[in-house]
């Protein structure tokens, strides 16, 4: 799974604080020389705010500037580019994602062990940071989202019925141009949306042959993780969180004793290295595991046509 990396997330329908850090040369956080503004927009180039809205100067931390979204501007699934100006010259950009929920709420990540909160060793901005790395680790794993996820993107046509895209359980597309043709709401309508990266034409259209011809905007992702999921992803997320502090070599695949020789387990690029994690994961992965190498991307699906040669059935497209 090709998930967006943001720079933040935020859920959909709630007033949130975009947030921005000013870098000097040398890149440690310092205060601006200059008036910050801000502007932002959406996946589509929808203006949001525009150029030029004030800014908060953060009192606490030197160098952040913030900027508050009020639930009204922030209403549906997103990927936001917010763009940072210093006396009206935009610096830089983040992309702030609008999801559906949270694997975990930073209340459940200090509940999950004793100790975590304390809020002077682990600073909820440090919790948030964990959060989202231990998701986008899970949803690369397991090639699929386990929070309402949104996406835009521009496809080749394909001279068939149906239209594959890059994620597992779709949702709704939200909009479509063909073209550079806009569908209408009842075209929209027509589209046969399925659970697995496949979106069909009515019977008898196809998606027009033709290189990035079709912009497609859609949603994907559960409504919720699964329990035992969730469990499993805050085992993880501690496991990244004290990382640091763990005494071992990133690189160590073992430790000696006296009279024994311990042997850990290694991450791989569909592994955490931690079975009573990966189990969990693997669980409830859409990968596909073949070979003696373990697991391996599930390609796109290819459709399948059957010639009917007198048969009833007609096949699939």
């Amino acid at each position: 799974m090709n998930l967006v990396v943001p720079d933040q997330q935020i859920v959909a329908g709630v007033a949130s604080t975009l947030e921005w850090t000013y870098l000097d040369e040398n890149g440690e956080a310092a205060a601006v020389d200059g008036t910050v503004t801000v502007g932002v927009a959406r996946a589509d180039g929808t203006e949001v705010v525009a150029d030029g809205a004030a800014v908060v100067v953060d009192s606490v931390t030197e160098g952040r500037y913030t900027y508050l979204l009020s639930s009204t501007l922030n209403p549906s699934l997103d990927v936001l580019t917010v763009s940072w100006a210093i006396d009206g010259t935009v610096v830089a950009t983040t992309r702030v994602e609008v999801i559906g929920g949270f694997l975990f709420t930073v209340a459940e990540a200090r509940a999950s062990y004793a100790g975590l909160d304390n809020t002077a060793k682990y600073p909820t901005p440090d919790i948030v940071k964990y959060r989202m790395i231990t998701e986008a680790e899970l949803n690369w794993i397991c090639d699929r989202a386990f929070t309402p996820r949104f996406r835009r993107l521009t496809v080749d046509g394909t001279g068939t019925g149906s239209l594959l895209v890059p994620d597992n359980d779709l949702r709704a597309v939200s909009a479509v141009s063909v073209g550079g043709t806009a569908y209408g709401s009842t075209q929209l309508a027509g589209l046969k949306v399925y659970e697995h990266r496949r979106i069909d034409q009515p019977w008898g259209d196809v998606w027009d042959l033709d290189q990035e011809n079709v912009e497609i905007a859609y949603s994907f992702g559960l409504d919720r993780p699964f329990q035992d999921l969730k469990e499993a992803a805050l085992e993880r997320f501690r496991e990244l969180l004290w990382s640091k502090g763990k005494g071992l070599p990133g690189n160590a695949s073992s430790m000696n004793g006296p009279d024994m020789t311990v042997q850990f387990d290694k991450p791989s690029e569909f592994e955490t290295g931690n079975k009573l994690v990966d189990a969990v994961y693997r669980r409830r992965s859409l990968r596909t595991t073949a070979g003696a190498d373990g697991a391996h991307p599930t390609p796109y699906g290819r459709t399948v046509s059957y010639a009917p040669q007198g048969s009833l059935f007609r096949g699939l497209r």
